[in-house]
């Protein structure tokens, strides 16, 4: 809990966020909690992952990690909070972190690099919040980690394949429409002309 609150005092912190900046970051947590309340009835089969990596590709590394902790927090208001929640929110605010760095290094990346990444970031948050259970359920040997893990294995494939999915159907133009948004949004200074 503390390291969520001091990695949301950096976001935060190092700069007042525009108004224009919260709302997106708010709306755009807000569909993610949407979907991942939306298809509870499939196992771990959740359009969550995609959409922060997409909000952070378009919006920014902050932005993207502003998105990823506020959907865990919100998301498990519908789905109980508990000590997964601070765990939750690290792991998804570090999956719009690094869709901000992708989005650094390509603008609009293809449908099939976000696939790769947000596939990779799928499984990669599965173990992370697993870690907890891990270090508070069991007697913490390599059998108790390897029963835990290879348990998740089936949940953590389908975590995999809707990111993959979402990333194939509406990753690339789901970027473009954020970046669009946020340029017509965003507020421009316009210089004086002198006479």
């Amino acid at each position: 809990m503390v390291l969520v609150g001091a990695t949301l005092t950096w976001a935060l912190g190092r700069r007042l966020a525009a108004a224009h900046e919260l709302a997106l970051v708010a709306a755009m947590a807000a569909l993610a909690t949407a979907g991942r309340v939306l298809f509870a009835s499939l196992p771990n089969f959740k359009p969550v992952t995609i959409m922060v990596l997409v909000s952070g590709v378009a919006l920014g590394p902050r932005a993207g990690f502003m998105v990823g902790a506020a959907t865990g927090l919100v998301s498990n208001l519908f789905f109980g909070q508990g000590p997964w929640t601070p765990w939750q929110m690290l792991a998804w605010g570090l999956v719009g972190l690094v869709g901000g760095a992708l989005g650094r290094k390509h603008r609009v990346p293809s449908r099939w690099t976000l696939a790769w990444v947000g596939g990779f970031l799928a499984l990669a948050f599965d173990w992370f919040v697993s870690l907890w259970m891990f270090l508070a359920f069991t007697n913490r040997t390599l059998g108790a980690f390897l029963a835990l893990y290879l348990h998740g294995l089936p949940f953590d494939a389908a975590h995999v394949a809707a990111t993959v999915l979402g990333a194939l159907a509406f990753g690339p133009q789901a970027v473009r429409i954020l970046a669009r948004y946020q340029a017509r949004t965003s507020p421009h200074l316009i210089p004086l002309e002198d006479k």
